[in-house]
């Protein structure tokens, strides 16, 4: 960790993992149209590149490249539950750190999806 007293006006860290899901899904028919849809399932992940952008008045805009000690492979749990074409709720838990550096950090996701998008 590095202390700066510059003020960012754009300080973005990004990285791309390329996942592969298992998942196994269940539904209930409600209606005709409409089922009750519950599942859980894994991903196994390998991280493609990861990337920080910013931009400061005292330095402008700055690009970097690098690995910043990410996992190269992350294993997360996902589940969802709603009914189709309506809405689902979905969630993510990382189980294997996100980074290697020693910091023990495990990101989570919870979110809505609208009429089955």
């Amino acid at each position: 960790m590095i202390m700066d007293t510059v003020g960012f006006k754009k300080n973005k860290l990004a990285f791309d993992y390329l996942n592969v899901p298992l998942e196994i899904l269940l539904k209930s028919r409600l209606t005709k149209k409409h089922s009750f849809v519950y599942g859980f399932g894994i991903t196994e992940g390998f991280l493609l590149s990861s990337w920080t952008k910013q931009e400061s008045g005292l330095r402008g805009k700055q690009k970097d490249h690098n690995s910043f000690d990410f996992n190269n492979f992350n294993t997360c749990l996902m589940g969802e539950i709603g009914v189709t074409e309506v809405v689902r709720m979905y969630f993510t838990y990382q189980i294997t750190s996100l980074a290697t550096d020693g910091l023990d950090q495990h990101p989570f996701c919870m979110g809505i999806r609208l009429l089955g998008i």
